[in-house]
């Protein structure tokens, strides 16, 4: 899996997947899309590999896509985070979660809560 450490925001759960299955995303709160921008914390340009979405610390993050879970534990600047592997095979990344709720190759339906949002 290549996902390269994005260090943009603690308390935001980051969302990375492949972008044509994102039309549900039309009312998230996105606070960086996807693409070039300038880092928040070194002030330099980079590509941010996800989209981070904005929620308060303590929302429910619940999973965009039925999968099983391939990755629960804390990961660099990440933090806490959960990888889920869908059908598909398309990985969706969600990151700064205070407390994780689905393990490591538990099947997770679309809709369950996986985690909840914190640093």
């Amino acid at each position: 899996m290549n996902i390269s450490l994005n260090t943009k925001i603690i308390l935001l759960p980051i969302l990375f997947c492949c972008f044509e299955n994102l039309a549900f995303a039309h009312n998230l709160p996105v606070s960086s899309e996807f693409g070039w921008r300038t880092h928040p914390i070194t002030n330099k340009m980079k590509f941010h590999t996800g989209v981070d979405l904005a929620y308060p610390t303590g929302t429910p993050i619940t999973a965009v896509k039925s999968g099983k879970v391939v990755y629960a534990a804390p990961w660099g600047w990440y933090g806490n985070c959960i990888i889920l592997e869908h059908p598909d095979g398309d990985k969706t990344l969600y990151a700064h979660c205070k407390h994780l709720i689905a393990h490591y190759q538990e099947e997770v339906a679309k809709g369950d809560t996986i985690a909840i949002v914190g640093a």
